[in-house]
């Protein structure tokens, strides 16, 4: 669980790549998008090809190693959300406000929240115990 961030950037990032982690269990078709991202916008440039290698290699593994490996402390989980292809459709500027703001989250969640904010990375492990069983 991330709770240092350098800037309000790294936490919006972290945030979204959280909710991220939390659709692609619910959702692992995603999955797929996000290697078609793969295939069409990183592996045609040779300054991607680690990259490349990098999101080939763990799109394909299940969902939930996917997910924990996007919302990871460490420089690998820094870099995955810094290189992250588009899982799905992405988010409109209004999704992206709720799951910004603890209050929008719940609405999107449809779940009471706590009055302090909460961690992103404990809500989404909390989404991902919710999520069926993979297949």
């Amino acid at each position: 669980m991330k709770t240092h961030f350098h800037d309000a950037h790294e936490r919006r990032q972290y945030t979204l790549a959280c909710e991220t982690a939390r659709r692609i269990v619910r959702d692992p078709a995603l999955i797929e998008d996000a290697r078609r991202f793969v295939e069409r916008a990183m592996a045609p440039d040779p300054h991607q090809a680690v990259y490349t290698t990098m999101w080939r290699d763990l799109l394909s593994r299940p969902a939930s190693v996917i997910a924990t490996a996007l919302i990871e402390d460490s420089d690998r989980g820094g870099l995955l959300r810094e290189t992250s292809p588009v899982f799905g459709p992405g988010y409109t500027s209004r999704e992206i406000a709720a799951i910004l703001n603890p209050d929008g989250m719940a609405m999107l969640l449809k779940t009471p929240m706590p009055t302090s904010a909460p961690d992103p990375a404990e809500l989404t492990r909390r989404l991902i115990s919710l999520a069926p069983p993979l297949e």
